[in-house]
């Protein structure tokens, strides 16, 4: 089945939306992000070989119109913690900015093979076949990679803050372990409770 912009639009606006706005202030800059993303979607789409992945591949786009927005110094972005919980409705989840803590470990704490196996199947959104062609591997030596990799990234986060989860797998809540400063950076304030 072919994907076109539009089944793109209806499935993924709403969820774009939510994402600019929790980094983005003024709400029309929001809808100009949005549009720019569409656009690079409409695009790129005929190049994009695993539908399946569709997601992933917008916020990766997503996070590249963001990059060039901030890039730009146009507009002004959330920084305060207050500004996107008062943006969000409860039903949120934190899922971005633990994400953001894992991009960070991914390029500065994983072994050289385990990141590129990790970037390759959660970043870009390959599948493990393609990744061990990609790579060279095994399909078994893949996906012991991956799995190492995901493991050691848990483990960072784990050693950081207490993360909890919905029965979705969905980030509810956080908070910091000690004196540790991992997820302060990203959105929690110092004396604040990062607990949905």
């Amino acid at each position: 089945m072919v994907l076109t912009s539009e089944q793109v639009w209806l499935e993924m606006r709403e969820k774009l939306t939510g994402f600019f706005r929790r980094r983005v202030i003024d709400e029309h800059a929001v809808e100009d992000l949005v549009a720019e993303t569409f656009l690079r979607v409409h695009e790129g789409l005929d190049s994009l070989r695993e539908e399946e992945r569709i997601e992933a591949w917008v916020f990766r786009v997503a996070r590249n119109v963001l990059a060039d927005h901030r890039r730009r110094g146009t507009g002004a972005e959330l920084d305060e913690p207050e500004l996107v919980a008062s943006r969000e409705p409860q039903k949120e989840n934190f899922n971005e900015e633990v994400n953001s803590w894992l991009l960070g470990y991914l390029a500065q704490e994983l072994p050289p093979d385990q990141r590129e196996a990790v970037e390759l199947a959660d970043v870009q959104g390959l599948t493990h076949p393609a990744i061990a062609e990609r790579l060279g591997l095994s399909l078994s030596a893949t996906k012991s990679r991956v799995q190492r990799g995901r493991a050691r990234l848990r483990e960072l986060v784990g050693a950081c803050c207490h993360v909890e989860f919905d029965k979705h797998q969905n980030v509810v809540g956080y908070r910091r372990r000690g004196a540790s400063t991992c997820c302060v950076e990203t959105s929690c304030g110092e004396a604040q409770s990062c607990d949905a």
